[in-house]
């Protein structure tokens, strides 16, 4: 009986030990230094307030609303959480609960059922916190009725005169600064300002190291350095959706874990070390983690079904066989990998392009992997000896890049060619891309109705010219999807009455 009590004494002094404080949890949190000196900052003036208020003698007495700035995956709302525990702690707020609400929720009704939400979130976030996230939403302009929210929000904040109350209003730093900017009133009432800085490879790889150890796993040296690698990747050439947190916990979750899975579960005999240990080939290399980012981020963009097909399903898994083979020591030649894109969207395909030059880029089969564009008419001399200078000129000054030539639209409707040196370009083209240097390729862009009049120019520009690729107009449903991302960047809302009309408009 004593032995089993003494068991019971050793695991709740074990579980005790485990449990951080909310303060020792934030300081342990990688990053925000920033946040954690304005928290410091703000708990020593309300101690000092408190002193000197038992003491008789006068205190600022300033509300403790405030605003975080800082762009997803930064851990803002696990650092609120813990700012309403800390708060309740110190005995600032009576009950330190957080409560969430989405600024799109409290814009997306009319005037009356907005002023009514306010007023419920207000009361219920009494003693805690209320959050409000995406705040840039309440900023709308006088076509719907979203400035109504940031209007009674404000007036909820001047009529509570409650000290037992916290209004967090949160966005990305841009987003955020907007707002600030132009509605002084909601400013002048906001006295805490947090600033979440984007991480830096140390603290991301820290974050990663730590995510590993927290559930079980360790690394080679080797799959340490790639880790490394992989995230002085990221930082350089993603973006703020990219180098936080939450994506170096998805890449982990998503990517390396599950290939590891394999890795072991493919083995005749599994050691307790198989189970612990990543190696470096269970981690992906910069080539597959940017395909596999920019799929994403091409997987997310309304319509281009065929292209999405393309990219994924055909083009780069030749690309990424071809690269295998040379990479192994065998002889291998690379087919022309130019392409013709059809369709009416230019700067899409532009963005297409741009996601194709920094893959070949990352696979080492362009060199510098720049996106050029140049119009059909540039290449054109005042004879053909001239203009087969200036196309040579052109290929040879683009080597490592992706070429894009627009060509204008009926070129080949027998109007619009009015020289020897145009009718040839194609031929002169087909016949250099045979002798420049691999480290280029050239996308013809042009409109669906002259893709199959350029084909025709030439049996050879088809072998020059392997992939075909569609640019298909949106459907309805994509065009509205399109247009409610747009709005939704652009710090719009529609008003829920308005969603028939979207269809409509859209079909």
């Amino acid at each position: 009986m004593e032995k089993m009590e003494e068991l019971k004494d050793i695991i709740t002094e074990k579980v005790h030990e485990c449990q951080l404080s909310p303060m020792d949890e934030l300081s342990k949190m990688v990053g925000i230094n920033s946040v954690k000196d304005t928290l410091t900052q703000l708990l020593n003036q309300t101690e000092l307030d408190r002193e000197r208020s038992a003491f008789g003698l006068p205190v600022k007495n300033e509300p403790l609303h405030g605003a975080f700035l800082g762009n997803n995956g930064l851990g803002k709302t696990r650092t609120i959480e813990l700012f309403g525990k800390i708060f309740k702690e110190k005995g600032i707020l009576s009950t330190g609960i957080v409560l969430f609400e989405n600024a799109e929720s409290l814009v997306e009704c009319d005037e009356n059922e907005i002023k009514e939400r306010i007023d419920r979130i207000v009361e219920r976030s009494q003693g805690g916190i209320l959050y409000i996230y995406e705040a840039s939403l309440l900023g709308g302009e006088t076509q719907n009725d979203s400035h109504y929210a940031l209007d009674y929000l404000n007036e909820a904040l001047q009529n509570n005169e409650s000290k037992d109350w916290m209004v967090i209003l949160s966005d990305e730093p841009s987003k955020m600064m907007d707002l600030l900017n132009t509605n002084n009133s909601i400013c002048s009432k906001l006295k805490n300002f947090f600033y979440f800085e984007n991480l830096s490879p140390e603290e991301l790889k820290e974050i990663a190291l730590n995510c590993f150890e927290k559930n079980g796993y360790e690394l080679t040296e080797e799959a340490l350095k790639q880790i490394d690698m992989l995230i002085r990747f990221v930082c350089k050439h993603g973006d703020s959706d990219s180098a936080n947190a939450g994506y170096i916990k998805s890449l982990i979750k998503h990517q390396i874990l599950p290939s590891m899975a394999k890795r072991v579960m493919s083995e005749k005999e599994i050691t307790d070390a198989d189970l612990k240990v990543v190696q470096y080939e269970d981690l992906p290399s910069r080539a597959m983690l940017y395909i596999h980012d920019s799929v994403s981020k091409l997987k997310r963009k309304a319509g281009f079904s065929e292209i999405k097909k393309f990219k994924t399903d055909d083009h780069l898994n030749f690309v990424r066989f071809l690269k295998k083979r040379i990479d192994c020591g065998i002889s291998t030649e690379v087919p022309p990998l130019h392409m013709i894109f059809a369709g009416e969207n230019f700067p899409e395909k532009v963005k297409i392009a741009d996601y194709l030059a920094g893959y070949y880029t990352s696979i080492g089969l362009l060199s510098v992997g720049k996106v050029c564009v140049c119009q059909y008419k540039s290449l054109l001399g005042k004879d053909l000896p001239d203009t087969q200078s200036i196309l040579k000129e052109k290929l040879e000054e683009n080597i490592g890049n992706i070429l894009i030539i627009n060509i204008p639209q009926n070129l080949f409707s027998g109007k619009k060619i009015s020289s020897p040196s145009e009718s040839m370009l194609f031929q002169i083209l087909w016949s250099m891309l045979g002798k420049v240097h691999n480290d280029l390729i050239i996308i013809l862009s042009c409109m669906p109705e002259d893709m199959k009049n350029i084909i025709g120019c030439g049996s050879e520009l088809r072998l020059r010219f392997p992939y075909l690729s569609l640019f298909e107009n949106y459907h309805a449903a994509e065009l509205k999807d399109y247009l409610l991302k747009f709005a939704k960047k652009e710090k719009f809302i529609f008003h829920f009455n308005n969603n028939y009309i979207l269809d409509r408009n859209a079909k």
